[in-house]
């Protein structure tokens, strides 16, 4: 067991006044950089130069009240952390600071006190827990706020990982042109898996009229950032977890269990459309029944990707004890794409002779779903149709607040809340953080830590089957920060326990 109330021990290596900003701290020229631990060369750069050369890893900063106020950038309190700064002590902080600083290690105390009560030079000693700091050159006791014993599992790395923010989504593509740059791609090429959080997307023709001036009219068009990444890095497998958490108020029924795995790199994603048919398409001869004013889509199925995806769903199946898999085609009218899969989803059930088998038309299930849900285990299905089908049987266990997935191929994963931005809710602290909390779960089941995924996932269970905190999705009051913070606590409690 990790030391109830850890203790720090450094030197004030600066006291500073209030409303030191993010970008006193952190200079916005530097916000291309990546790699937190080139943050560091740019901390306090441009008001505070001397910090940064006297400072000694584990020394404190002391600040006034609203430390690391302004822009939310995490490179912030990155920039302290990989400096070596062993903590931050304020009168009071930005709340988005505070926030970043915990979850990349990085503790944070409130000490209305502690300006006038340090200098530099002095030593200290700091009860993370019991918020008790100690001025040892003045020997003198100072209060702090005591953090909360998860983010002091936080701050002790108990999913010790280095965390690096990656820049994707609208923003950049209305001032870049592009919503997935260059420099995240390369970011991911350094990582070994990503946490995507919720973007906005938009229609191609909206999409254009909101580009910068300076970058309409250059022909570019937007893609999707997760559809691209899944194809660039060849993240075939998009598996999504549907299971009713016992308590939940929104369950469809309970008992429900079901892993949906997608094909994620193929089908009618590839990305491959056409407003007008091209002339040259009429060679063929089928084509005569397409008007020659018809917008149209590929799609592209593929033997291959057919059989992996497949694979991957009956290994699933027998690592995990799931009794049966059940592949969803419409083979019956798409006879060459759905017919490929069919035959190949049928080649590699031969394989696995211990799983039950069975084929599904997307039209059938859908009714079969919500009519018998319990009768299915492991879903498969080519792109889009699993698209549809693992929003369906997410709403049959609680909704989007739910429901989460992992992108993963051979080498890299991504994993995702699946809910859109939900612009109409930004800042209000009212969203479901649930289906964030299961992603990351699931994040550090891959890369590992399965004792934290589980210790999560039971955390989940026990806040759900108490329901005494609700989000207003589940018929509460609750605050997504309140609901976050009750799962947290409750993860830390089961990690500390024997």
């Amino acid at each position: 067991m990790h030391d109830p109330n850890p203790v720090l021990r450094g030197r004030v290596a600066a006291v500073l006044g209030s409303n030191i900003d993010t970008d006193i701290i952190y200079p916005g020229r530097y916000l291309n950089i990546t790699d937190h631990e080139k943050t560091a060369e740019h901390l306090f750069e441009l008001a505070y130069p001397e910090i940064r050369a006297k400072l000694r890893s584990g020394d404190f900063i002391v600040a006034a009240a609203n430390f690391g106020c302004g822009s939310s950038r995490e490179q912030a309190a990155a920039a302290l952390k990989f400096a070596g700064c062993g903590a931050v002590i304020a009168a009071s902080f930005a709340r988005i600071f505070f926030r970043n600083a915990i979850n990349l290690g990085l503790p944070a105390l409130v000490s209305p006190s502690a300006c006038s009560e340090c200098s530099e030079g002095d030593e200290l000693e700091i009860e993370l827990v019991s918020g008790v700091i100690r001025n040892l050159t003045r020997n003198r006791t100072l209060a702090a706020a005591p953090l909360d014993p998860r983010a002091v599992e936080l701050i002790r790395a108990g999913y010790e990982a280095d965390y690096y923010p990656g820049d994707i989504g609208w923003h950049f593509w209305v001032t870049e042109g592009d919503p997935l740059p260059q420099r995240t791609l390369d970011l991911l090429a350094r990582t070994e898996c990503a946490f995507f959080g919720a973007i906005t997307s938009k229609p191609a023709a909206e999409a254009a009229r909101e580009l910068a001036p300076e970058l309409q009219g250059r022909g570019l068009t937007y893609r999707s950032p997760i559809v691209r990444m899944r194809q660039l890095l060849d993240l075939y497998i998009c598996q999504r977890p549907c299971r009713a958490i016992p308590g939940n108020p929104l369950n469809y029924r309970d008992g429900i269990d079901i892993v949906v795995f997608r094909e994620n790199t193929e089908g009618m994603y590839i990305g491959v459309e056409f407003p007008q048919v091209p002339e040259s398409f009429y060679a063929e001869k089928a084509m005569s029944r397409i008007p020659r004013d018809a917008a149209i889509s590929i799609r592209s199925i593929t033997a291959r990707a057919s059989y992996r995806i497949v694979q991957a769903a009956f290994e699933f199946a027998r690592r995990n004890g799931r009794r049966k898999v059940t592949a969803v085609h419409k083979a019956n009218v798409l006879r060459a794409t759905c017919g490929l899969f069919l035959e190949q989803a049928t080649e590699v059930a031969a394989l696995y002779p211990d799983i039950e088998f069975d084929t599904a038309n997307v039209d059938a299930i859908c009714m079969w779903l919500l009519k018998n849900p319990q009768n299915y285990d492991v879903i498969v299905t080519t792109n889009l149709f699993g698209d549809i089908l693992s929003d369906l049987c997410a709403q049959l266990v609680g909704g989007m607040g739910f429901a989460y997935s992992g992108n993963i191929g051979q080498k890299y994963a991504v994993f995702e809340p699946t809910h859109g931005s939900a612009p109409k809710y930004a800042g209000l602290d009212r969203v479901n953080p649930i289906a964030a909390i299961l992603a990351a779960a699931m994040m550090a089941g891959w890369t590992g830590e399965k004792a934290v995924e589980s210790a999560i996932h039971r955390a989940v269970e026990e806040v759900v089957r108490r329901g005494e905190v609700r989000t207003y999705d589940m018929g509460g009051t609750a605050t997504t920060t309140q609901m976050a913070e009750a799962i947290a606590s409750e993860a830390a409690r089961l990690r500390a326990s024997p």
